[in-house]
């Protein structure tokens, strides 16, 4: 039998959960996000290995005897910060799932290879969620109005361009 999940979340509702993360955790707002102390303030340890599968890009393990989250030290640093966050995101916006199963693994594909609808939404709500967390809207709105370079907003945000080509056409930005 196949578990049924929340309906998906709202952008809004995303977003209030990762402020509400930042400032549980009492993180500054106008630098970027130390996302491994951030994961370990909520009990969460991080650690860096290589995956035997080259597709899996972290996974998060949350039971009586484990809260970690893993992730691949082959990876890129922005890669790994950004694949923290998800995982966070995975931890807030999906715990009741995670509990059941007591991790999930997140492999390196493409959304739209996605065929199982409940899992294409924990995908882009996870992925929604990490952007927020290292990126947040107002700040990245800030510094894009200052000065319109992706080259330096991911440099200042630690996070790859790609991640923040993501971010800014999902702010309208560009």
């Amino acid at each position: 039998m196949k578990k049924q999940t929340k309906n998906q979340y709202t952008t809004e509702e995303i977003k209030d959960r990762a402020k509400q993360l930042i400032a549980k955790a009492e993180a500054k707002t106008d630098t970027p996000v130390d996302i491994t102390s951030l994961a370990q303030q909520i009990g969460y340890r991080v650690y860096e290995v290589n995956f035997d599968d080259p597709q899996v890009a972290g996974m998060v393990v949350d039971s009586d005897k484990e809260k970690s989250i893993y992730v691949s030290e082959n990876d890129p640093e922005g890669r790994k910060r950004f694949t923290i966050a998800h995982e966070l995101g995975h931890v807030i916006l999906h715990h009741q799932e995670l509990a059941a199963n007591q991790r999930i693994v997140d492999y390196r594909k493409p959304l739209t290879d996605y065929k199982d609808t409940d899992d294409l939404k924990r995908e882009v709500e996870a992925n929604m969620f990490a952007a927020e967390i290292l990126m947040p809207e107002d700040l990245t709105k800030k510094l894009w109005e200052f000065k319109q370079d992706v080259d330096d907003l991911a440099g200042f945000f630690k996070v790859s361009q790609k991640a923040a080509l993501v971010r800014l056409e999902s702010l309208a930005l560009i």
